[in-house]
């Protein structure tokens, strides 16, 4: 059969998972289709499961990426609950040995999925069903740890999910291809996971482009700077608005932990700034944003033990008046000149470190506000 309905559960962070999964598949190969309950996949061939089948490798190589880029000691995040009891029930019905490792066992079940009846597949799969034999793991259970925000959680309610084997593959799956960079959240380092919020069938791979165009996430907060770290490195023809969200990953008898969760509308407004954006990617302009932009994330980035440093409130201000000029407001544009001028002459000439910082802060803005002024300025 060339085609299979995959139901989508209702629980918002699981269903990103499920989501991140369809992104996996090559649009070279079929149509994904988003419906209101499921995802749609049509295959272009004679058989729909292999276009599955690819699509859990393409998952394996970016779970493998991520363990070589960041050094993590374990391919997938595990609470002791995930060792003890979820992973060898997962792993027994699936028919592997206990102790294989997680990207083998996405693996195998990769090369099992074809052999797999198309109808047993297709009725444990649609419509989604919250009655399968598996706890979810510790790492797809954030909505139970404070992701939904619903006045019915009053923490004596406990959040049953159960999944059949193939949704917990479609997790597993999922979170692999969703978990993207590594980020300071405080005094923490969390994962930072990046969803599509939209659902634009164009031939593009999302988790190739974001991970290469971006490299790396400085900070999550002020919002209006993380919008522009990613306009200002994601090519202008990129196809989705994305959820960034930040995730303390479970590990022994920690719990995972939601962290920011901030929903980029990021293709209206790169659409609204392209020529603005386009002398921001100059290579110097560039490297003066991207100085600008990183001491403003490092907002999000306070410890507890951090001191209040000017220098990053004044990269905030400076960030929320850029993200605002560069969408054409040329009042917005002259603003952001006066303001960094008046902090730069007021902090020319000291001699204390904080103060040379403001001033340095205030003199890369300035350069980026006469460059605004100069090329982009409307003439009436």
């Amino acid at each position: 059969m060339r085609e299979i309905r995959i139901g989508l559960p209702t629980l918002p962070y699981l269903r990103y998972l499920f989501l991140s999964f369809a992104r996996l598949v090559n649009y070279y190969d079929a149509d994904v289709i988003l419906e209101r309950d499921a995802i749609l996949i049509r295959s272009r061939g004679t058989d729909v499961r292999k276009n599955l089948a690819r699509a859990f490798d393409y998952a394996v190589e970016l779970m493998r990426e991520y363990m070589n880029r960041y050094r993590t000691p374990a391919e997938f995040p595990l609470s002791g609950n995930d060792r003890a009891k979820v992973i060898p029930k997962l792993v027994k019905a699936l028919g592997l040995r206990e102790e294989i490792r997680f990207s083998e066992m996405l693996e195998a079940y990769a090369e099992s999925v074809e052999r797999i009846a198309l109808s047993l597949l297709q009725n444990s799969l649609y419509p989604f069903k919250n009655n399968g034999q598996l706890a979810p793991l510790a790492a797809f259970a954030a909505d139970s740890y404070g992701y939904t925000r619903s006045p019915y959680f009053d923490g004596k309610y406990k959040l049953q999910i159960r999944l059949n084997p193939n949704q917990s593959c479609i997790c597993i799956a999922g979170y692999a291809a969703a978990r993207s960079f590594r980020a300071r959240w405080g005094d923490n380092w969390i994962a930072v996971l990046i969803f599509p919020l939209t659902f634009n069938i164009v031939k593009y791979d999302f988790y190739r482009v974001l991970r290469n165009s971006l490299g790396q996430i400085p900070g999550f907060m002020p919002e209006e700077a993380l919008v522009l770290w990613f306009a200002l490195h994601l090519p202008p023809d990129f196809p989705d608005d994305i959820l960034v969200l930040g995730l303390g990953e479970p590990r022994g008898n920690k719990p995972a932990s939601v962290g920011p969760s901030i929903p980029l509308h990021i293709t209206s407004f790169m659409d609204r700034s392209q020529r603005a954006l386009d002398l921001l990617k100059s290579s110097l302009m560039k490297s003066r944003v991207e100085e600008l932009l990183r001491l403003a994330l490092q907002k999000g980035m306070e410890g507890k033990a951090t001191r209040p440093e000017s220098a990053i409130d004044d990269a905030v201000n400076y960030s929320k008046l850029l993200f605002v000029a560069i969408q054409d407001f040329d009042e917005k544009k002259l603003e952001f000149l006066l303001r960094s001028s008046r902090t730069e002459s007021q902090t020319f000439g000291s001699e204390d470190s904080n103060v040379k910082k403001r001033y340095q802060t205030s003199l890369t803005a300035r350069l980026i506000a006469m460059e605004l002024l100069k090329r982009t300025v409307s003439h009436h």
